[in-house]
């Protein structure tokens, strides 16, 4: 080709540039000959053509969002939340405890940053045609601020529109990608507080920037609960689903985009406009946890709490019913199990000496530490020994010593140092929900 392409040039460089992938692969090469050229120059033509002319296929689409327009009139907080908790309950197999939290969580998503934290929202099940993607999409997706739906997300994308655009991500099919990229978790993790973020060199200087990642996120995909890491699962609201039996929905409430979506979307304008018109009440409120709801799960659910509680009526009782809804994700390490264990046995007052401890626990119902190495030879033997108790119990600051009891000395554990680990690491049972 001449430096100084021809009319005709240009016009059969941008009939290239505007076909498919598959069709420029199949005619590039009779082009390149007809236009007298090689494969590679005419591969840049095409590409300076495609990027010069905005083409979709090249350049995908702008990112835009969608923010409800308030609804017109000022609504009443525990109506307007208990119908959209009656969208969701119509058309998912759903426990009333999770389509609550549902709902409570997409009021969050318009004024996140007036909160510490903002909980991620972890939509699993057992197998597929179970709902997720109709719960998250089309139930939450159409009652939040901001939804970003994606199948796929990369570290890059993510911190760039987390920080330009402050997107409600709806993440979909999570399940299948999740272990690709321990970047993308990472910012996951780091975007549930407002100093979340992530730091890239930019620009031909590679100056060092920060990139916010704090912004609202929900996941979904089979078995996420199990796939993702603990303290991503430690961040989230854990909303379960089932797939629904033959007849269990009724065949009129079977979600359809174009029925249901409107009416659905009404809704979210009702609840931007009760966080609008309460947004300081609810930022200003201390809201009253119960029992035993401290630290990680303490932050991610304070802001449902003060939601609830401002809008009153019913949903200072169903926050709490969504609270104790939440899947026993509580199964404890052997380490923890052990800790537990102790508590069970330790004398009310004195210290220990371990093969007493050994005793004692290999005596409970059902324990796991009377065979605990049941690959050994004799009863004494299959007992789990001194030192493996050592070595779970280190984990949690707690080493044995030689302590004295009626005169005699021997190694063991003190009773202050025990309770010190019963208080710190053991969870606290939440009281009955009355």
């Amino acid at each position: 080709m001449s430096e100084q392409a021809s009319p005709s040039d240009n016009q059969a460089i941008e009939e290239l540039a505007a076909l498919n992938p598959l069709e420029y692969n199949r005619k590039r090469r009779p082009a390149a000959e007809k236009l007298e050229v090689g494969v590679g120059a005419l591969d840049a033509a095409v590409k300076l053509a495609r990027k010069e002319s905005g083409d979709v296929s090249a350049k995908g689409r702008a990112i835009t969002l969608y923010e409800p327009e308030l609804w017109p009139e000022p609504v009443s907080g525990s109506e307007v939340l208990t119908e959209a908790a009656d969208h969701i309950l119509r058309h998912m197999m759903i426990s009333e405890a999770n389509a609550y939290a549902c709902v409570l969580w997409a009021c969050h998503t318009f004024m996140f940053e007036d909160f510490d934290h903002s909980p991620r929202l972890c939509i699993t099940a057992h197998t597929e045609e179970s709902g997720k993607t109709v719960l998250m999409t089309h139930m939450v997706g159409n009652l939040v601020n901001r939804p970003q739906t994606v199948e796929l997300m990369k570290p890059a994308p993510f911190f760039r529109l987390a920080e330009e655009y402050k997107p409600t991500f709806l993440i979909d099919e999570c399940d299948v990608f999740v272990h690709e990229d321990m970047d993308l978790l990472a910012a996951l993790n780091s975007g549930w507080e407002p100093h979340g973020g992530v730091i890239r060199c930019m620009g031909d200087d590679h100056e060092p920037r920060k990139f916010s990642t704090f912004t609202p996120t929900a996941m979904a995909g089979i078995e996420l609960h199990k796939k993702l890491p603990a303290t991503t699962v430690s961040r989230s609201i854990v909303i379960s689903l089932e797939r629904a039996a033959e007849g269990e929905i009724n065949p009129d409430n079977i979600f359809n985009r174009k029925l249901h979506q409107p009416g659905i979307g009404e809704t979210g304008q009702k609840l931007a406009r009760f966080i609008d018109d309460n947004r300081w009440n609810i930022a200003s409120y201390k809201p009253a946890l119960p029992e035993g709801v401290r630290n990680r799960l303490a932050d991610k659910w304070s802001p449902l709490f003060a939601i609830a509680e401002v809008a009153g009526g019913v949903w200072p009782d169903n926050v709490k019913k969504a609270l104790y809804g939440q899947i026993d994700l509580s199964e404890p390490c052997k380490a923890l199990e052990l800790l537990q264990d102790v508590k069970k046995v330790m004398p009310n007052e004195g210290h220990i000496f371990t093969e007493n401890l050994i005793d004692k626990i290999c005596n409970l119902d059902d324990s796991p530490w009377l065979e605990y190495n049941f690959k050994e030879w004799g009863a004494e033997k299959k007992k789990i020994s001194s030192r493996q108790i050592s070595n779970l119990l280190k984990k949690y600051g707690l080493k044995p010593t030689t302590v004295k009891i009626n005169g005699v000395s021997k190694k063991g554990y003190k009773s202050s140092d025990l309770e010190n680990g019963f208080k710190r690491y053991i969870p606290i049972p939440l009281p009955p929900l009355n």
